[in-house]
């Protein structure tokens, strides 16, 4: 529990009669009040220093306090009350002895629980669906018959050589603009949202066949997409989210076949592939998910995908 200088606010009224000196400003609805020190000074240039004070302001129901040492005339400063529940900064100087609040101030609720943040990637054109079962992919930057949105397929077998099979689809809808792509929650107990801080990242969410299309697949229907085991860190700046850094998941691709027809009806009732999806310190991400060994379609004796994309965090995110 924060230590008040007051047990309440005080006002101009009061001020003038305080045994305390100091001085209230209103600025818009925030309230400075410097309060606390002595009236008696050593000499006609000492009085015009201000003392070591507890500086208390408000917004609204919040109030926010901070120590400050004893300056010379003319001095400015900027104070924080990083000690919740109400967290706030102010500038102040020292004007012919008292403490002067100088605009903006600020003084709220400290931020608390659970927050999100939608970022968007931006992949790299050698990004990649396989599907084994048919010996085909698609990449986004080796458009069907020269065109700049239709991605595939190609022959697996035929590799290093972008040999076309069938008429075309396009499997990358966005091609390499992948907004929104995924939602991060991260908890921010504890903060202040003043200046830098940090936040343990608890869960990912996104819809990845938005992107690589499961309609445009051998099924014909959308997969799903599912985030598990999340680690990693958001960084924040005055409550902004600036970047992310170190973010881990295990993430799993799954198809619902039971809404399918003859003859896949011979399928699992799930096709789940599993994988990873980080984002480094730099802001790249990877996107690694279905690898199953060197020929998935004769040890799986069924259909069976590879994801492999990377890229960046656009920085747009964080505008």
């Amino acid at each position: 529990m924060k230590a008040r200088a007051f047990k309440k606010p005080i006002n101009s009224n009061t001020l003038q009669t305080s045994m305390f000196r100091g001085l209230l400003i209103g600025v818009c609805s925030t309230t400075l009040i410097a309060c606390g020190g002595s009236s008696s000074s050593s000499s006609s240039d000492d009085a015009l220093n201000c003392e070591e004070q507890t500086i208390v302001w408000s917004e609204g129901a919040n109030n926010c306090e901070a120590q400050i040492a004893s300056a010379a005339d003319g001095t400015s400063t900027t104070l924080q009350d990083l000690i919740t529940p109400s967290v706030g900064t102010t500038a102040v100087s020292c004007a012919a002895g008292n403490w002067v609040a100088e605009a903006p101030m600020t003084c709220a609720a400290a931020p608390a629980g659970d927050m999100t943040k939608s970022i968007d990637l931006a992949a790299d054109g050698s990004s990649r669906v396989y599907e084994y079962f048919s010996d085909t992919f698609a990449q986004i930057d080796q458009g069907f018959d020269g065109s700049e949105t239709i991605d595939g397929y190609f022959q697996i077998s035929m590799l290093p050589d972008f040999i076309q099979i069938g008429s075309g689809v396009d499997i990358f809808q966005f091609e390499g603009d992948w907004d929104d792509a995924a939602v991060i929650t991260f908890n921010v107990d504890g903060l202040t949202g003043i200046g830098d801080e940090q936040a343990a990242i608890t869960g990912l969410a996104g819809n990845f066949n938005t992107f690589v299309s499961g309609e445009s697949t051998l099924l014909g229907i959308p997969y799903t997409t599912t985030f598990s085991d999340v680690t990693g860190t958001v960084n924040l700046t005055d409550g902004a989210v600036t970047s992310v850094d170190s973010v881990s998941s295990t993430l799993t691709l799954s198809w619902d076949t039971t809404v399918l027809p003859p003859p896949f009806d011979v399928l699992p009732d799930t096709l789940p592939f599993a994988g990873t999806f980080d984002i480094d310190d730099t802001g790249a991400f990877t996107m690694n998910v279905g690898d199953v060994g060197p020929d998935p379609s004769v040890a799986l004796g069924q259909p069976a995908w590879e994801w492999n994309a990377t890229g960046t965090v656009d920085a747009s995110s964080f505008e």
